[in-house]
């Protein structure tokens, strides 16, 4: 892992290396807070293409201000080392928490998509920049609720021009799980819409619990991408409102051209959502594929709403005229229909289309027949796209060769701190403090060692660590606030029961349980811990882990604490030694 020595930097924690950069967490000692870096390797620092692009991305992304992307604190270039300090988001990766849960709120998941269509907008309007790599793992939520954006590692600016794009041209840039379908064919140069059909895919996978295509090896992704179709959304779950299967099949269009043609439109639309409207109708509704299958089944009050955009008032005798206009058209679909089955005896495809040209949608089995054909071809779907055989191969780029060798400057990172990190002593004295006094003794001993001068990140790892720790309950509340309106198990006073949460406050949720048709408050305290912990899911934040084995040690559940120990961070060791100690035992 390539780590270039930057000056008031301490790294500690390695992230992720691709096939440009290397991404690691530090500590920067100048302003007393941790941080990401992101540097070029040697390799793509001897491109100037590259370093410009680099450069100019990062710079672009610290002009916008939008809660829903990272902070970027530095763009520095020194003795060919280009770098960036960004903000150490806090925080579950949207992946995890969806995994967690097996599918989201669809109104959370509709305000985190607004969350990112508002930043993403604000970078295309002021500098026309792509994000090119939108996906669930790019993204964290805050303990504020908040989607952040952590990662512009394949951002572009489009004002660049192609002399900066001209090192992607034989590669495919982005996920294949998420990626749009001309970012595959490169067959027209990307925009912004390119972003919205990765947000349409995050939605899908938010909203059913399932990665879009996931079961497949990535160049049959690729494929699916061009020329087959998800699932509809309501398949996976039927209480899907047809306005939000309208906004996600407009977000899928496979033709750019088909989707929302600004991120205004698309930040209306979710606005309207979220405040219980149906979706505005556009012209391109019904027009062209999508790679989610229509939902045409309207089961709720929104729905109808959503379907009949004018609302008629039968009271002045306009709604039964109405409803008879609608019933005689949809016989003359099924007349067209049955005579074009039947391979149009009567010639009635050309007369119809010419009378009832923009009235019926325009449907594959008739706009694209040929009427004097005896044996007509298998009804399908064009395709939009060129055919899998001639897709760009997704192959590694190749690096270029530097021109000369890595300047001496730049060398394997070693960590500069010449205090030593905190050891087994510190961690049994941390061990002893909170039997005597809680977690307040465990901070007072941490800031006591760090007023002393020592200056190993260690001790500042520490001190952040118990400071995130929050009151067991706490987080049940964060937990339950994640899957409002979204049916879910609750064992509750030994009985089992498929239950709604509504709303929380003052300790107390509001449950909506299905097989009674009925509403109940409970409080959270009452809930036994072992189901608070099931909330909460399988894979737990270090803080989390933390804050939960806090709550096991003080029921004496030293068990399950030693279990969850290690997953608890930089407070792993002295957990693992209070769970280990026999209660009211100390040094």
């Amino acid at each position: 892992m390539y780590l270039p020595d930057i000056p008031g930097l301490e790294s500690f924690e390695t992230i992720s290396e691709s096939s440009n950069t290397t991404t690691w967490r530090a500590y920067q000692r100048s302003l007393d807070r941790h941080v990401m870096v992101k540097a070029l390797l040697p390799e793509a620092a001897a491109d100037p293409r590259q370093v410009e692009q680099f450069v100019s991305v990062f710079r672009a992304i610290a002009r916008i201000k939008a809660d829903a992307f990272c902070q970027i604190f530095d763009v520095s270039s020194a003795h060919d080392v280009h770098y960036v300090v960004m903000e150490d988001v806090a925080g579950q990766v949207l992946s995890d928490r969806i995994q967690a849960t097996q599918r989201s709120s669809m109104s959370q998941m509709l305000r985190y998509a607004l969350d990112l269509a508002d930043a993403l907008d604000k970078a295309w309007t002021h500098d026309r920049l792509v994000h090119r790599n939108l996906k669930p793992t790019a993204i964290r939520i805050t303990p504020a609720g908040t989607a952040k954006l952590t990662d512009f590692g394949m951002a572009t600016l489009m004002t660049l021009g192609s002399e900066t794009e001209s090192f992607d041209e034989d590669t495919v840039v982005g996920t294949p799980n998420f990626i749009a379908p001309e970012q595959i064919t490169r067959s027209r140069p990307i925009d912004c819409r390119a972003d919205m059909y990765a947000l349409g895919m995050i939605l899908y996978f938010g909203i059913t619990g399932r990665i879009p295509f996931g079961d497949q090896p990535p160049d049959q992704v690729m494929h699916s991408q061009l020329e087959a179709q998800l699932p509809s959304l309501r398949e996976s779950r039927p209480d899907t409102p047809l306005s939000v299967c309208a906004l996600v099949e407009r977000l899928l269009m496979k033709d750019p051209d088909n989707r929302y043609p600004s991120w205004g439109d698309v930040i209306a639309d979710i606005t309207r959502l979220l405040a219980g409207k149906p979706i505005r109708r556009s012209p391109l509704l019904g027009t062209g594929i999508s790679t989610l299958t229509s939902s045409k089944v309207a089961s709720t009050s929104e729905d109808r709403a959503f379907l009949k955009s004018d609302r008629h008032d039968s009271r002045n005798g306009r709604g039964g005229f109405s409803r008879l206009i609608l019933w005689m058209l949809l016989a003359l679909w099924f007349v067209a229909l049955g005579n074009d089955r039947l391979g149009d005896p009567a010639g009635l495809v050309p007369r119809l289309q010419s009378v009832i040209t923009g009235l019926v949608p325009s449907t594959p089995f008739i706009s694209g027949r040929k009427p004097a054909d005896p044996k007509p071809e298998a009804r399908v779907a064009p395709p939009v796209a060129p055919p899998v055989a001639r897709l760009p191969e997704v192959t590694p780029r190749p690096k270029p060769q530097p021109v000369t060798p890595p300047p001496p400057t730049i060398r394997i990172f070693e960590t500069r701190s010449t205090d030593a990190p905190p050891d087994a002593a510190l961690q049994r004295a941390l061990a002893d403090a909170y039997k005597t006094g809680g977690i307040a003794a465990m901070q007072t001993l941490v800031t006591a060692r760090l007023a002393a001068g020592h200056t190993h990140f260690g001790f500042k790892a520490l001190q952040e660590a118990l400071a995130a720790v929050e009151p067991f309950d706490r987080l049940v509340v964060h937990a339950l606030e994640q899957v409002i309106d979204t049916e879910m198990v609750l064992n509750y006073q030994g009985k089992t029961r498929q239950v709604v949460p509504k709303t929380i406050a003052n300790g107390e949720v509001l449950f909506f349980v299905t097989d009674q048709k009925r509403h109940v408050t409970v409080k959270i305290a009452g809930i036994p811990d072992a189901e608070k912990i099931r909330l909460l899911g399988p894979r737990l934040a270090p803080q989390q882990a933390a804050s939960v084995c806090f709550r096991l040690l003080e029921t004496g559940n030293r068990e399950d604490a030693r279990r969850l120990a290690a997953a608890a961070g930089s407070l792993a060791p002295v957990l693992t030694l209070l769970a280990a100690d026999e209660p009211g035992s100390a040094d």
